[in-house]
């Protein structure tokens, strides 16, 4: 007809293009081809869509971290001080429970160097303070294997090194044992030596018996 306009073209308004919004939910379901304002409304809800799928995601909360404690030198010197103690004093018990299960070996060797020690101490004279010191020179290799049967090793016994160190003194093998020219009784220094040997391997024994076994 004439005179009959053609109908124009939907301006895509806001308005417009909120209906094209609600439009294009109806066109996914149908399939229907969208005019160019509701392509522009889909692409509009597109960049949307995507602009919100590139915005930053919150920061998961990090676990809390404690600031470490203050060090007191002092103290850390006072702790291994102590820790140290503590390691000797098992160490010693250690020893002292390994001699206590060998009573019997030590108290027979004590007895010998004590009978030896006492040859010296009975001596009146050059010749009997020579017999005294080859009695000791005598049965040294005797004592001695003695002494290695109870710890082949001597890194346990308490009292090892001791009985060592006595019959090296009876056999005159220090510079305090008596010689051809010393007078007849046998010299201060040797006769102190002996007793406070003896005195030493007395008080381990004694130790020995207080082994604190597990």
């Amino acid at each position: 007809m004439r005179g009959a306009r053609h109908a124009a073209p939907e301006r895509c308004t806001v308005r417009g293009r909120g209906a094209a919004l609600l439009g294009l939910l109806a066109a996914f379901s149908t399939g229907v081809t969208l005019p160019a304002c509701r392509r522009d409304a889909t692409e509009s809800a597109s960049g949307v869509a995507g602009s919100a799928a590139r915005a930053p995601q919150p920061a998961l909360p990090q676990p809390r971290r404690h600031p470490p404690l203050p060090e007191d030198a002092e103290l850390g010197r006072q702790a291994t001080a102590q820790w140290q103690e503590h390691e000797e004093e098992e160490e010693r018990n250690r020893r002292r429970c390994y001699d206590h299960e060998r009573l019997a070996q030590h108290r027979a060797v004590v007895a010998s160097l004590d009978g030896l020690r006492q040859r010296y101490e009975r001596a009146k004279s050059q010749t009997e303070l020579a017999r005294a010191r080859l009695a000791a020179q005598h049965d040294a290799a005797a004592l001695r294997a003695r002494i290695d049967a109870i710890d082949p090793w001597q890194n346990s016994s308490l009292l090892v090194a001791d009985y060592d160190t006595l019959l090296a003194a009876l056999e005159g093998r220090t510079a305090d044992a008596p010689s051809a020219g010393a007078s007849q009784e046998p010299p201060g220094r040797l006769r102190a030596e002996l007793n406070r040997q003896r005195k030493t391997i007395q008080q381990k024994l004694a130790e020995a018996d207080e082994c604190e076994q597990d």
